[in-house]
Formats: structure tokens, C-alpha cells, sequence
């Protein structure tokens, strides 16, 4: 499973965003560097603090704006941007979050990983020193415990190395955006449920070192909800 043209991607970015009018605007600042303003695809997932209003007119200018109506959870964010960018032809779309937790100048090496392997999926990974040492860079420890459990599960069950699978900084191939597009996980599950069914489908896995940034924002994902939604994801997925 490749992705058919990874010498000239058809790049954008994809930013889910809920409720982070207050961050947003940094990150898709950060993206102007590296993409035109029509590479850059920002879902509003329902939120109530107007994030569109924050960016100044420059940033605005050209960027593609798309909204829920009310909050339906990440993974359907995610879902609506893998189709339009679908439909506009896009190669590849890298996702990251709106409130800052990922380095937008980080996209570049995503790219030239994608470029260099034609991997399907290229996961942008906190973990690459281990568990202590992203103890040390402050990753909260509940953070740490369930991404080195839903790792090691994900990747005994698709046989390929998965070093971060819970990392939410990803680039996503055509043919990965295609099988994102029919799964039916609304929230932060979607990524996992993503990352396995394109490992069962023959895709390619690949990693990048990317930084841990907290800065204090508070995270929506609860770890131990998260884990036994895994758990039962991770069951649910010998039958796929």
C-alpha cells in the first residue's frame, strides 16, 4: 500500500480545532512558513470562542475554513478534512493540534520522511528516548504509562514498530485518508482505529522524532478512559 507520487506531494495541513481561539492563531502562523494558506485546512468542530475571528486577516486570507455545527469529537473532524482534501486532490495531509502541542516547523521532516519512504502513514513520535526520558521532557506520567501500553499493543497486533501511537502529529497518505473517511470513531479513538486498520491493509508505517511541548494547556484526552477505549478497540480489531 503506497501512496503513488511521493516525489511531488500535494501537501496540506489539517488543524482540528475545539475551542482554542486563544492558540490557533500561533499555529497556523508557524504553517504560513512552510504552506500557502490554501494548503492550510482548519476544521471548527463546534466551538463556542469563534477561532476563525482570532486570525488576523493576513493569516485568513486563502486558508480553508471548515465548521461543525456542534462539537462531534476529533476523529470527525478528522474525517471531514481527509474528505475535502480528498476532493481537492491533496496527496497527503499532515495533522496537528490546534492549541500548540505541536512544532509547526516539524511539518518539513514529515514531508521529506513521506518523500523518502512512501509510507502511508508517518507518525511524529515523542518517544523515540524511551518512557523516562519523556517523563523528563513533561509528558504527565498517566500520559506516559498509557502511550507505552497502547504502543507495545498496537504494535504486536499490526507487526510493525509503533513508537507513539497516541501522537495526534501525523502525516496521512491519500490512500490512509481514503480508509479514514469509512471509519465510524468520532473522538480521539479515530487515530488508533486509523493507524491499525491501514497496518492491516498492507500500509507502510514510518516514524519522526518530534519534540514534547506542554505548556500547562489542559489536555482533553482522559488516559485512563482512553486505555480501556483502547482495550476495547484493540479486541474489536481481530475481527477486522
Amino acid at each position: 500500500m503506497t501512496d503513488g507520487s511521493p516525489d511531488e506531494p500535494m501537501v496540506g495541513a489539517l488543524i482540528p480545532c475545539y475551542d482554542s481561539a486563544d492558540r490557533v492563531a500561533a499555529v497556523v502562523a508557524g504553517l504560513r512558513r512552510h504552506l500557502s494558506a490554501d494548503r492550510i485546512l482548519l476544521i471548527d468542530d463546534g466551538s463556542t470562542d469563534h477561532p476563525a475571528a482570532r486570525l488576523t486577516d493576513a493569516l485568513a486570507d486563502g486558508l480553508i475554513l471548515l465548521r461543525h455545527p456542534l462539537n462531534r469529537g476529533k476523529g470527525a473532524a478528522l474525517r471531514t478534512g481527509f474528505a475535502h482534501a480528498l476532493r481537492l486532490g491533496w496527496t497527503a495531509v499532515v495533522t496537528l493540534d490546534a492549541d500548540g502541542q505541536h512544532d509547526p516547523d516539524r511539518l518539513p521532516d514529515l514531508v521529506a520522511a513521506f518523500r523518502q519512504t512512501g509510507a502511508d502513514l508517518v507518525l511524529g513520535s515523542r518517544m523515540d528516548g524511551g518512557a523516562m526520558a519523556a517523563r523528563r521532557a513533561g509528558m504527565p506520567l498517566p500520559r506516559v504509562a498509557s502511550n507505552t501500553l497502547t504502543s507495545w499493543l498496537v504494535t504486536k497486533r499490526i507487526g510493525q514498530s509503533v513508537r507513539d501511537s497516541q501522537s495526534g502529529y501525523r502525516l496521512v497518505g491519500r490512500r490512509a485518508m481514503t480508509v479514514g473517511v469509512g471509519l465510524s470513531q468520532t473522538e480521539y479513538l479515530f487515530e488508533t482505529a486509523l493507524l491499525v486498520r491501514v497496518a492491516l491493509a498492507g500500509g507502510r508505517i514510518e516514524h519522526v522524532p518530534i519534540p514534547i511541548r506542554y505548556a500547562g494547556e489542559p489536555s482533553r484526552i482522559r488516559p485512563l478512559r482512553t486505555t480501556l477505549g483502547f482495550a476495547a478497540l484493540w479486541l474489536r480489531s481481530w475481527r477486522w
